[in-house]
């Protein structure tokens, strides 16, 4: 199994909506490990089945979600506006905000994760992808990989939150939530907490069995 560190900048405004309702569009700092895993491997695929939508996507790899580095991401509030009057019954889609604020993560903004698996994407720095709300444009900053990785007892380096779901916090004997939303949350566990361990460039996650 490998095992590859990458540090990423963001190129354009972007978004991982959180709440939407009273004309107001919030985002969280973290991007899910699956728009992550998406962005790094389908980004040339941008236009879609319709019906392959709601299809589950596998990926041949695990990950953390992108993570922001402390200090390093920009938010701002900008006023969201489409079309040129309200929106009256039969419009397309009526649960669309037409106007009103919406947060979103700046240009520059920088963000870390770790992948791991057998068959991890090609990554280089400079390599371009797209994320989050209206696929903002992203760049490879830094990318480390160790390769035939073996798992240790403790981490080595500092410790990054993971993804998880609520079936696999009975793996663990304590943790930090960062965040938490209907599908997912977002944790970080304590070193002592769990007893399989990956690390690279000086940082660790927990290899956490798939719930």
């Amino acid at each position: 199994m490998d095992v590859v560190g990458i540090e990423f900048m963001t190129e354009s405004m972007t978004s991982y909506v959180r709440e939407f309702y009273a004309s107001r569009m919030g985002t969280i700092l973290y991007f899910s490990k699956e728009a992550l895993a998406n962005g790094l491997t389908y980004s040339e695929m941008l236009l879609r089945d319709k019906r392959d939508e709601w299809e589950e996507v596998e990926f041949p790899f695990d990950c953390t979600p992108a993570i922001p580095v402390n200090g390093a991401v920009k938010i701002d509030e900008l006023i969201y506006s489409v079309g040129d009057g309200p929106r009256v019954s039969g419009d397309k889609d009526l649960r669309l905000l037409k106007f009103g604020r919406q947060e979103v993560i700046q240009p520059g903004s920088l963000f870390r994760a770790m992948l791991w698996g057998d068959d991890l994407p090609d990554l280089a720095v400079g390599m371009t992808f797209f994320l989050g709300k209206k696929r903002g444009s992203c760049v490879l900053t830094s990318v480390n990989k160790v390769e035939e990785a073996d798992p240790t007892a403790i981490p080595s380096g500092i410790i990054l939150p993971v993804q998880v779901t609520p079936s696999q916090l009975a793996q663990v004997s304590a943790y930090h939530p960062l965040v938490t939303l209907n599908r997912f949350l977002i944790v970080k566990i304590p070193s002592g907490a769990y007893d399989k361990w990956l690390n690279v460039a000086n940082y660790s996650v927990p290899m956490l069995s798939r719930g």
